[in-house]
């Protein structure tokens, strides 16, 4: 008799185990929705780190755009040759940037070209830059004469101009340089 009942136990247990081999849809729905929720989890910091990194990549593209163009203007003599007094903007025949010959000849030059334009930025000698990375970026640059507080209004010699360069990536300023040039005596 025990062994009878042994044998019918291990049957009962063998078809229960049968019956009940996989999944129910709501179980597997359930298992993806946790799934789907752990992997957006752990991926978030990722995304995150990702986008400071491009961030940061794309400010400093801008210091270095920033100070490229800083160094270039400032490397001007403060007047051009035979002239003593300020005249801000290129004069004529200045029509591109390799032309200026005074810091006060890069007053009000834009690189921004509109936006359909594959690039903006321009190198020293006026050519395009084909690098796609730099597509989104274009300087402004604006100088302006400074008097000194104790300076006549009537006294036309300036010994100071301040040279601003604003870097500009998808038409937002991202950086900002601003220097003092002092007169050559």
């Amino acid at each position: 008799m025990q062994w009878s009942a042994l044998y019918i136990w291990r049957r009962r247990a063998a078809a229960n185990r049968s019956v009940r081999r996989g999944f129910t849809i709501a179980e597997a729905l359930i298992a993806a929705t946790i799934l789907a929720i752990i992997a957006a989890s752990i991926s978030m910091p990722f995304v995150a780190v990702a986008q400071q990194m491009n961030a940061a990549s794309e400010y400093e593209i801008a210091v270095e755009l920033g100070e490229e163009l800083m160094e270039e203007v400032l490397a001007r003599p403060f007047y051009a040759p035979g002239e003593l007094a300020p005249s801000p903007g290129p004069e004529a025949g200045e029509t591109a940037r390799r032309l200026f010959n005074a810091v006060d000849d890069f007053h009000g030059y834009n690189e921004y070209k509109g936006d359909g334009a594959a690039s903006h930025m321009e190198d020293y000698r006026g050519a395009a830059v084909s690098d796609s990375s730099m597509s989104r970026f274009f300087r402004k640059v604006k100088v302006e004469y400074v008097r000194l507080p104790d300076q006549a209004a009537a006294d036309s010699s300036y010994s100071f101009v301040r040279v601003t360069v604003d870097v500009y990536l998808d038409r937002n300023v991202v950086f900002s340089l601003v220097r003092i040039k002092t007169r050559e005596y």
